[in-house]
């Protein structure tokens, strides 16, 4: 999905307009009301980055119009590392014995003892024997080996929170989300198709908004916004010419006189 910011949008209409950059707070708050009200109609979505710490519980903390993440990650260098999310990832807190959280890692843990075997085929000469021909080549056979990741995360919805795995270390964690639009600033992305819908609203409130513009005018403005608007709900339907064919076939029937 190709997307622009509501920074890049303002800026085209003072361009377009003419406009020098004092005005630009007249637009870029009725452009954040418009992209409030496309995103709880869900006709579009916004994507917003940002960079949040590390709370005790090590996780960090949803943003008040978080919907969906898209990418969780951290920087490393100027690339940003993702994670990958694991529902078999503990969402307990690790409580000690004064019930302060402490991490897993740490040993302190009050989780159960995990039971252990002395017929450990892995620690003795016995794996050798069996994976290994005469010739010195691997026969593979390799069963139950359990793989350490360490680089996971997990979805807590109750608490709203992200989990992160404490075998990582890390101070803060990048979130790339999809929000409802209500925390929306000038660097939020929007669907590029979007973009014609909110200039329209825009400079519909500026004219409504300003006493050197009369009612036909702004009345004029806001029957643009309007057919933007219905312009992009037909952009974002998925019917097409096919499925409106059948959709008329369907509730065709013939009828005796």
């Amino acid at each position: 999905m190709v997307t622009i910011s509501l920074h890049k949008i303002v800026f085209n209409i003072l361009l377009r307009r003419r406009y020098s950059i004092h005005w630009y707070m007249d637009f870029i708050i009725p452009a954040k009301d418009c992209l409030r009200q496309l995103s709880l109609d869900g006709e579009i979505e916004c994507i917003n980055i940002c960079c949040l710490p590390l709370n005790s519980n090590h996780a960090i903390d949803m943003p008040n119009d978080y919907v969906d993440y898209v990418q969780v990650g951290y920087r490393n260098g100027q690339y940003i590392q993702p994670l990958v999310e694991d529902n078999s990832l503990s969402l307990i807190p690790n409580y000690d014995s004064d019930f302060d959280i402490q991490s897993y890692t740490s040993g302190v843990a009050t989780e159960p003892t995990i039971p252990t075997f002395n017929n450990n085929r892995w620690s003795t000469g016995y794996w050798w024997t069996v994976n290994w021909n005469n010739f010195g080549e691997n026969l593979g056979r390799q069963f139950g080996g359990v793989g350490g990741m360490a680089d996971t995360f997990r979805v807590d919805k109750i608490r709203k929170e992200i989990k992160i795995n404490e075998a990582i270390n890390l101070s803060e964690v990048v979130l790339i989300y999809s929000g409802s639009g209500m925390d929306a600033n000038s660097a939020t992305q929007i669907d590029i198709q979007a973009q014609d819908t909110i200039e329209a609203y825009c400079l519909w409130q500026f004219k409504e908004n300003n006493r050197t513009y009369s009612d036909t005018a702004a009345a004029l403005a806001k029957q643009e916004y309007i057919d933007q608007r219905k312009i992009l709900r037909a952009r974002k339907s998925d019917l097409s010419i096919n499925t409106l064919r059948r959709i008329i076939q369907k509730n065709n029937i013939a009828v005796k006189y």
